[in-house]
């Protein structure tokens, strides 16, 4: 999520099927794809979801959210981090990637709103 808006699905899949913290942190533990080779009305569903949930948990400016895809193909929500990470390995910057942004863009566009706010409380 970027400023309320959802952007790309990104999968993944860990090299032994369990993406546990050694597979989350190690570069090649896991492969991703970003945008998720899934159908399109699960990737809305997804957006729609994660779009609502941001909302209703008060979110502001970024944040993650975390599914699980069952075996009925159904998304089941797990967690949203409203502090993601900006490591190589994190999944921020591959989403907001399936939007054409940039790292440097990406920064940008999560700084602007806390400098827009700053600048209103405390001018300059």
């Amino acid at each position: 999520i970027l400023h309320g808006k959802a952007q790309g699905v990104v999968a993944i899949r860990p090299e032994n099927g369990v993406y546990d913290y050694e597979h989350k942190y190690t570069a090649g533990g896991s492969t991703y794809e970003y945008p998720a080779c899934i159908s399109d009305s699960l990737t809305k569903e997804i957006q729609t979801t994660t779009e609502l949930i941001f909302g209703k948990c008060g979110c502001r400016d970024y944040a993650r959210a975390d599914y699980i895809i069952d075996s009925n193909e159904k998304p089941v929500f797990l967690e949203i981090n409203s502090l993601p990470g900006l490591t190589p390995t994190s999944l921020l910057p591959k989403s907001v990637s399936c939007n054409g942004l940039s790292f440097l863009e990406l920064l940008k566009t999560m700084l602007s709103p806390a400098v827009a706010r700053w600048t209103e409380r405390y001018g300059k």
